[in-house]
């Protein structure tokens, strides 16, 4: 996509070359999670290790002023996090997806994954098609469309050149061309439309957690809708609110290690999810572990010294010990 129209784009989204409006709390931005693949959505779920959960941003004006009437959704710049992000427990986030070069309605010419916005379906992530106008590769001011494991044990979407110190305008861009400067069925004049979406693994748990799908850093504190065709006048939606999604993990023993597999309910393909916690701790169980330790396969990771069932990179005594304790107690 040309520079030029994206200096143009971001321009018109900050204001800097439009009249504009301001409203305050007139916008509502709305987290949803989901196991089939987006096909259903809710507030909340709960999830086993292994199981994909997908989440998506909406935004939507809840109050729209009678005069002038509003005709689409302009832009927001902000920063989706997932709270309770244990990477080390095997949390890990699926790839945005990437469609091809010229995918249906969304002609690009890029030859592998450069941020760009893809069109809406089952299990698709990133930019939701037209909220990507904005080019958000490599080369952009944020650097390339990412996540990062921050030490606080969250999940953060942003620029790939955004740091914690860095401004927080460097998170995800969403954002549409105005209506004069779309092509011809590319514009999406809805007050309530998907505009991000991202799919995690969910990893194991020893006990109960619950993560949070939600938003920080609004860029500017604003929600910004167009008022006009030309996106010379913009509504400017300040204190938005913000509604959370919740994932609840279900805990797993630590010895509680083999079972049997169930069909992924996120899976269409007829994926399952192996060595499902039975809910009972035996000799299978010991079995397992000691074939698994034997072997210094993953399946034997379950701690690395610190006696809180943290895997590492090594498969050690530490790991038979931590074992056999649980065992021991049969949870």
């Amino acid at each position: 996509m040309a520079s030029t129209r994206n200096i143009v784009l971001i321009a018109a989204i900050a204001g800097t070359v439009a009249a504009s409006t301001a409203l305050a709390q007139q916008s509502t931005i709305r987290f949803e999670v989901s196991t089939d693949y987006g096909d259903t959505w809710q507030d909340s779920i709960r999830v086993i290790a292994g199981q994909r959960v997908d989440v998506r941003m909406r935004v939507e004006l809840t109050d729209p002023p009678v005069v002038p009437t509003v005709l689409g959704f302009c832009g927001v710049t902000c920063q989706p996090t997932l709270s309770n992000w244990l990477a080390s427990f095997g949390d890990a986030r699926h790839p945005f997806t990437f469609e091809g070069a010229n995918s249906l309605d969304c002609p690009c010419t890029e030859s592998a994954y450069n941020g760009r916005h893809v069109v809406d379906g089952l299990g698709v992530t990133g930019r939701i098609f037209p909220f990507g106008a904005g080019g958000q590769g490599h080369t952009s001011g944020s650097g390339i469309l990412t996540s990062f494991n921050e030490a606080g044990n969250q999940l953060r979407f942003a620029g790939s050149k955004w740091i914690s110190v860095a401004p927080w305008n460097w998170g995800v861009a969403i954002a549409q061309r105005p209506l004069t400067q779309a092509m011809t069925g590319q514009f999406n004049p809805s007050r309530y439309v998907t505009v991000f979406k991202y799919a995690v693994t969910i990893g194991r748990s020893i006990e109960e957690r619950a993560m949070v799908a939600s938003v920080t850093q609004l860029n500017g504190g604003l929600v910004k809708w167009y008022q006009n065709a030309s996106g010379t006048s913009i509504l400017n939606s300040s204190g938005s609110a913000i509604v959370p999604a919740t994932i609840i993990v279900e805990a797993r023993c630590p010895a509680d290690i083999y079972g049997g597999s169930v069909p992924d309910p996120s899976g269409p393909t007829g994926l399952f999810i192996f060595n499902v916690p039975d809910g009972s701790v035996t000799i299978d169980d010991l079995l397992y572990f000691l074939t698994k330790f034997e072997e210094g396969a993953s399946g034997a990771n379950v701690d690395n010294g610190s006696g809180q069932g943290i895997p590492d990179q090594a498969v050690t005594i530490d790991d038979l010990l931590f074992f056999l304790a649980h065992f021991e107690l049969g949870c």
